[in-house]
């Protein structure tokens, strides 16, 4: 018995991230990881995984796809942006944190291109998480924090006295659809354009 054809892909925008941040994240990495409260966290985001989130697209029929990436080659044109990769934070749920992440300074650009992408797949009927760039927190994930409320707490404690400052300047003029394939390992990410 043949499966069916899967008629759906579950795709996002993202900007990529230059090389010379990715070394800078992965030191960020090991350096966070010394600390005794940090040695728990076990789900280190790979750094060729690394990326900034615009738009999480969910599932998406596959004969929206070459719609998708005519908007996205579009607004890239539309770059580039000057970025700034600064500070370290946490999402927190009842206080606790469950995400690590790197923060990029929101600008005028940045939240002029959230906004058109959002108003563009709008137009063609694809629904997506976030419409409003108030609410938007562009960000890099490092980790996610899976471990007891404890060790949850020390973490937050500790992540509180750590000061991270500018760890990167840059220009980035590209923009990318990717689709997220889950596996037992871990999301597969292919760049489709």
């Amino acid at each position: 018995m043949t499966t069916p054809l899967q008629k759906t892909s579950r795709l996002f925008i993202a900007i990529p991230l230059p090389e010379f941040l990715k070394d800078a994240l992965q030191e960020c990495q090991e350096w966070l990881s010394s600390y005794p409260e940090m040695k728990e966290i076990k789900d280190w985001i790979e750094i060729s995984k690394m990326h900034i989130t615009l738009h999480f697209l969910g599932d998406v029929s596959h004969q929206k796809i070459s719609q998708i990436q005519e908007i996205v080659s579009q607004i890239a044109k539309q770059a580039p942006l000057t970025l700034t990769m600064k500070d370290i934070g946490t999402f927190e749920k009842n206080e606790l944190p469950y995400v690590l992440w790197v923060g990029i300074l929101k600008n005028e650009a940045l939240s002029d291109l959230y906004e058109k992408l959002a108003q563009k797949l709008e137009e063609i009927d694809i629904e997506i998480e976030n419409t409003n760039v108030e609410n938007y927190n562009p960000h890099v994930t490092l980790a996610y924090i899976r471990t007891d409320d404890e060790t949850k707490k020390a973490m937050k404690e500790r992540l509180q006295k750590i000061i991270v400052g500018e760890i990167g300047v840059w220009d980035s003029n590209k923009i990318e659809l990717l689709s997220s394939t889950p596996t037992r390992e871990g999301s597969v990410y292919k760049v489709i354009s």
